[in-house]
């Protein structure tokens, strides 16, 4: 992966896959559509602040391209939502004792992981972002 990555990075790499629309955009991600338009506004601002994008992103689209078919096409992610018992054991899988440790693989806050037990839901995306770690991790150990 580069070293910069943001949301114009973003859209490129969705339209190279052929997905425009936020509503195909927001089915591969599992985010919400108002999260993508959102992300189409901060592109359109051209203030370098709001081009940020999540770490998270990054592992999801390493998950696609190594998914992807020989002719690069890729399809929506099929994977489980992830339960409280499976993020445990990925987090112990990986060493990710606190909830610290966990947001900082996926660039994110700690509160938010804490959010996701006080609130007894994980967010979509994360069940995608983890399997893009594993699969970032496999890499850089070849």
């Amino acid at each position: 992966m580069t070293d910069t990555f943001d949301k114009k990075d973003f859209f490129a790499w969705c339209a190279s896959k052929g997905l425009t629309k936020p509503e195909e955009i927001k089915d591969y991600f599992r985010l919400s559509g108002q999260t993508i338009r959102n992300w189409e506004k901060d592109v359109k601002s051209g203030n370098p602040e709001d081009l940020e994008i999540a770490f998270w992103v990054r592992l999801a689209i390493a998950y696609y391209d190594r998914s992807a078919g020989k002719d690069g096409k890729i399809a929506p992610a099929t994977l489980e939502t992830m339960t409280f018992a499976d993020l445990k054991k990925w987090q112990n899988e990986h060493g990710f004792k606190t909830y610290e440790s966990t947001a900082e693989v996926f660039n994110i806050k700690r509160q938010a992981v804490h959010l996701w037990h006080k609130r007894q839901k994980i967010p979509a995306w994360v069940a995608l972002a983890c399997a893009g770690y594993d699969f970032w991790v496999q890499s850089k150990n070849k």
